[in-house]
């Protein structure tokens, strides 16, 4: 069950994450900052190409903001136990990088704005409205 249920779920989490990802690029929204995917990846004996369901992403205005934008979110889940096929988005300097010294979280890269999201199995459509309405309610 798991084997044959592996090429489904990543392929159909891909289009997710390809159509969620491409309504959010900078230009969309010039006040998301950076950007980091986590990868890409080939479904071996399916050529298919893939992508990692999960990535982050800045906001600028920092750990205000990121709070309100995940307190906004209405479909996508706050959780920090990322890897679901449901859609998940977490803080991780309050997280999972919160025992670390503020320092070293700069110096990872981890700052105050950042966000992770894991894209799960849901209609894009329907996780672009939950998005975008997240991103309306915190100004941008």
């Amino acid at each position: 069950m798991i084997d044959s249920f592996f090429p489904f779920a990543a392929t159909t989490g891909s289009i997710t994450v390809r159509v969620a990802v491409s309504y959010l690029p900078e230009q969309s929204h010039p006040a998301l900052g950076r950007w980091f995917w986590a990868y890409h990846v080939r479904v071996e004996n399916h050529g298919e190409d893939a992508c990692g369901p999960i990535f982050s992403f800045v906001l600028d205005g920092g750990r205000e903001q990121a709070m309100a934008f995940l307190n906004a979110l209405e479909l996508v889940d706050i959780s920090n136990n990322i890897g679901d096929s449901r859609s998940l988005c977490c803080h991780p300097a309050s997280t999972t990088h919160y025992g670390v010294s503020a320092e070293v979280r700069a110096d990872m890269g981890v700052v105050e704005g950042m966000l992770r999201i894991n894209i799960g199995l849901e209609d894009p459509r329907d996780l672009i409205a939950d998005l975008d309405q997240a991103l309306t309610k915190v100004g941008l």
